[in-house]
C-alpha cells in the first residue's frame, strides 16, 4: 500500500531507464534516441513510479525530482557521448 504524502521521493531506491525510441521512417529501422524514465525500485512501501511522480508534483518536490533525473542522466551520458536522450521535465 502507498504512503506517499508523508514519504520523500528521493529516500526511495530511485533509477533512470533508458527505453529505446526506434525510427521506422527510414527503410532500415534504427535507435534514434533514448527517452530517460524514471523508475522506483522495490521498497517496503509499495511506492510505484507513478505514485512518487503524484506526490512529488502535490508535494512541490518536483524540482528537486527532475534535478535528481537530470543529473543521474548527464552522469550516464558521459559513458556514452554519442548517446542522444531525451529528458521530459515537470
Amino acid at each position: 500500500m502507498s504512503q506517499s504524502a508523508s514519504i520523500d521521493p528521493l529516500s526511495l531506491p530511485l533509477y533512470v531507464a533508458y527505453q529505446p525510441v526506434v525510427c521506422l521512417k527510414d527503410s532500415r529501422p534504427h535507435v534514434a534516441a533514448y527517452e530517460c524514465l524514471l523508475r522506483v525500485g522495490e521498497n517496503p512501501t509499495g511506492e510505484t513510479t507513478y505514485s512518487v511522480i503524484r506526490s512529488a508534483e502535490e508535494g512541490g518536490v518536483m524540482p528537486r525530482l527532475d534535478a535528481f533525473i537530470a543529473k543521474q542522466v548527464c552522469a550516464d551520458a558521459l559513458a556514452k557521448p554519442n548517446m542522444r536522450l531525451w529528458l521530459n521535465v515537470s
